[in-house]
């Protein structure tokens, strides 16, 4: 059986409950300060042995950065 339960509602102050709307409010209003990334992987600055030609320094595949460019 699924419960719907319709927002806003009365929370207990200094709930779990409570904790956890606040943090989903703060999701929602960080969205805005959101800015594109680019995995290394695929990235167009990856260099040979996990080099990073755009910085210089080395990184893992899942690492991201704001300055790096899709591959082409």
């Amino acid at each position: 059986m699924n419960v719907i339960v319709k927002l806003p509602v009365e929370i207990p102050e200094g709930t779990i409950a409570e904790l956890a709307k606040r943090a989903a409010d703060q999701l929602v209003n960080d969205e805005r300060d959101l800015v594109p990334v680019v995995r290394c992987k695929d990235c167009k600055y990856q260099g040979q042995l996990y080099a990073c030609l755009f910085f210089g320094d080395a990184f893992f595949e899942d690492d991201f950065c704001s300055k790096g460019e899709r591959k082409t």
